[in-house]
């Protein structure tokens, strides 16, 4: 009798050790394939900012591009003074200016 119910136990124990294997391996492929999904998903970002840092480039190689032509001009003190009072707000020495304060 004890050795029938030894070999219960024993097939017993087998189907639990099989069991145990199985949830551990799909537990490990649905691992694999979280980890998988989300590195694509980490590609597709990435490449999405690749593109936006690609146009941002183009964008400052003709600002560049620009700022080299109005450096290898022979008359940069023209482009500094409209520079200087177009854009800075700065003035001549001699020069009045009025402002309107009636709006604040």
């Amino acid at each position: 009798m004890n050795r029938k119910n030894n070999g219960n136990k024993t097939i017993i124990k087998n189907e639990i050790v099989a069991l145990a294997i199985k949830i551990s391996a799909g537990i490990f492929c649905l691992v694999c394939l979280a980890t998988i999904i989300s590195t694509q998903a980490t590609i597709v970002e990435k490449q999405n900012e690749l593109k936006s840092l690609q146009s941002r480039e183009e964008a400052l190689i003709e600002e560049n591009g620009e700022y080299e032509r109005i450096l290898n001009e022979d008359d940069t003190n023209s482009y500094m003074l409209s520079l200087a009072v177009g854009s800075m707000g700065y003035s001549y020495p001699d020069e009045i200016r009025f402002y309107d304060t009636s709006r604040n």
